[in-house]
């Protein structure tokens, strides 16, 4: 598969950490499919929620916080899925999870966490963009990242720290 996707993303969120360089700045994430989760592991150190460690308390407050306030009633805080009235589903052949996939642990507890994915259920994730947090891999992503996002900057902003704390010196 190409890492066209990949590169972009890596150069988004250099450009979104530039511009909101104070503070933390958090990707919240829905994935309906095993491939868009393993962006998290693959890139990230920390993420959650994960198969070999429980969610600490404060990133689960704040994913419930930011999940509630963008799909509303549609989160389950008590699964942590979001479950849309029309919901896109994946094509046929993208669907299910391959069953040797299974055996690498975090496909399997995308799998246990969100067992109704084939339908469009999707599992709210959370990591903090930072260099630190980068895997290796991800940061030579970040390194050999190329510049023409640059040029068309986009940019979606969701919220502020200050909507999430009333800390008025954080952006979100």
């Amino acid at each position: 598969s190409s890492s066209a996707l990949s590169k972009a993303w890596i150069e988004a969120i250099d450009l979104l950490s530039q511009e909101f360089a104070l503070g933390k700045l958090y990707w919240l994430l829905i994935c309906s499919g095993y491939r868009t989760y393993r962006f998290l592991p693959v890139f990230w150190q920390e993420f959650y929620p994960r198969f070999e460690r429980e969610t600490p308390k404060e990133i689960q407050d704040l994913i419930d916080f930011l999940a509630a306030k963008k799909f509303g009633k549609n989160y389950d805080q008590e699964t942590g899925i979001v479950r849309f009235l029309h919901p896109h589903q994946l094509k046929e052949g993208l669907k299910g999870i391959p069953p040797e996939r299974l055996n690498d642990p975090h496909i399997s507890f995308f799998n246990n966490n969100n067992p109704c994915h084939i339908n469009g259920d999707e599992l709210v994730c959370l990591t903090e963009i930072s260099l630190e947090n980068l895997t290796k891999a991800g940061k030579r992503m970040w390194k050999n990242k190329k510049t023409s996002l640059k040029k068309n900057r986009f940019f979606a902003v969701v919220g502020s720290r200050q909507q999430a704390t009333g800390n008025k010196e954080e952006n979100l």
